[in-house]
C-alpha cells in the first residue's frame, strides 16, 4: 500500500505540467504543487513533527491547506483539520482533545 506522500509524488511525475489546484488568481502546476509540499514537509521535520504526531491544520479550504496536508502526511503526521469558523473556545477544546503537537 502506497502513502500519501508516494502517491503524490507518482501523480506530481505523471502531471508536471498540468494544473493542480486553482485558488482564486492563485494557479499551481503539479510540479509546483510537489515543491511547495516538499519544502514545507522539510520544515515541519525541522520543527520536530514526526510518525504519528497530530498537526492541527486551521486553514480554510484551498492551495494552502492541500499543501500543508500533504507536506504533514508526508512525515506520517495525523492531519487534525480544523474548521475555520470555529470561535476561540471550540479551538481549544479540539486542541486539548486531539493533543496536537502543531
Amino acid at each position: 500500500m502506497k502513502t500519501l506522500g508516494e502517491m503524490l509524488a507518482a501523480v506530481v511525475k505523471d502531471n508536471v505540467d498540468r494544473v493542480a489546484i486553482v485558488d482564486g488568481d492563485r494557479v499551481l502546476r503539479y510540479d509546483a504543487l510537489g515543491t511547495q509540499v516538499a519544502e514545507l514537509s522539510a520544515r515541519l521535520y525541522h520543527l520536530g513533527i514526526r510518525q504519528g504526531d497530530r498537526v492541527a491544520l486551521f486553514l480554510p479550504n484551498g492551495a494552502d491547506f492541500v499543501i500543508s496536508y500533504f507536506a504533514a502526511a508526508a512525515l506520517g503526521a495525523i492531519i487534525v483539520p480544523l474548521n475555520s469558523g470555529y470561535q476561540k473556545t471550540e479551538l481549544r477544546h479540539f486542541l486539548e482533545i486531539t493533543a496536537a503537537s502543531l
